[in-house]
């Protein structure tokens, strides 16, 4: 069964400043809703998550912690799976010696339960990962890894380093391989080995005088193969049973004031499963 086969993400952003000794801290309120459709089998899922996010940071460290619960309905009453997502993430700032540029260390884990899909029921995983950043902040050069276990004896390794840097005038591009292996066969279509590409292209909008003034605007492909992923930038589980072949997403931002924003985003992403093919639309908005 294909869940979560495309991402509409609206994500409501309220950062208050809470009372700490040493951290900056933010609450991030997460609201998701998508659909799909089989066009082989003629079937019509949707899904809708909520999510609250607790962050901090200061200058030496940082850490999130969350917790999310999605739904997932077919259209015809016959399937509804619920699904709860814990996680906890802790972010490390070394600088290096001078013109060396600095270090970011991360390092996630994930706890998802499912109420009737065994397939994705019981995951953990966790993702380390390091980030060097030029003293200049225009080169980076990202290095992630990821375990996942399943509840039907499935594991899956993942490496997807990153290289990103700035382009012209206020332009980030970066891109991440992903390269994932499977101990299971049969759940991952009987191929265990999967690559994929992706590129983000990042213009901020810097120096606008206006009040409501643009943040960024980010495009986003990916063309390969990609199957029960954790993406690095976004700490997002995709533990759908279908391929994801290729996908395509614009984002734009708006900052309000410092403690509001406003996000669009639309993107398309196809998927394949047992030789059929799947194909998902999203539109999502956010305040």
């Amino acid at each position: 069964m294909i869940r979560r086969l495309a991402l509409c993400l609206f994500y409501i952003s309220t950062t208050e400043v809470l009372a700490s000794k040493n951290f900056d801290s933010s609450i991030l309120f997460n609201v998701m809703a998508s659909e799909y459709k089989n066009t082989g089998q003629q079937e019509y899922y949707t899904t809708q998550s909520k999510g609250v996010y607790v962050s901090g940071n200061n200058d030496k460290n940082g850490y999130t912690v969350g917790y999310s619960k999605l739904k997932t309905t077919q259209e015809s009453g016959s399937y509804q799976n619920d699904q709860n997502q814990l996680s906890a993430s802790v972010r490390f700032y070394s600088p290096l010696s001078e013109n060396n540029g600095s270090l970011i260390n991360r390092f996630d884990v994930y706890y998802l339960n499912t109420d009737r899909d065994w397939n994705v029921d019981n995951i953990k995983a966790f993702s380390p990962q390091v980030t060097w950043l030029n003293t200049e902040k225009n080169r980076s050069f990202n290095l992630a890894y990821s375990y996942s276990h399943y509840a039907s004896l499935q594991n899956v390794h993942q490496f997807s380093p990153a290289l990103g840097s700035s382009i012209g005038k206020n332009n980030w591009l970066q891109l991440r391989a992903y390269f994932t292996r499977s101990s299971n066969k049969m759940i991952s279509e009987g191929e265990s080995d999967k690559k994929a590409l992706e590129a983000k292209l990042t213009h901020s909008f810097k120096g606008s005088s206006s009040r409501n003034k643009l943040s960024y605007l980010q495009l986003a492909s990916t063309v390969g193969s990609r199957q029960f992923f954790i993406d690095p930038d976004t700490a997002m589980i995709y533990d759908s049973g279908g391929i994801q072949t290729r996908s395509l997403s614009a984002k734009v931002k708006w900052d309000i004031s410092e403690s509001q924003s406003i996000l669009l985003s639309l993107g398309n992403a196809k998927y394949q499963s047992y030789e059929k093919e799947y194909d998902s639309n999203y539109a999502a908005w956010s305040w």
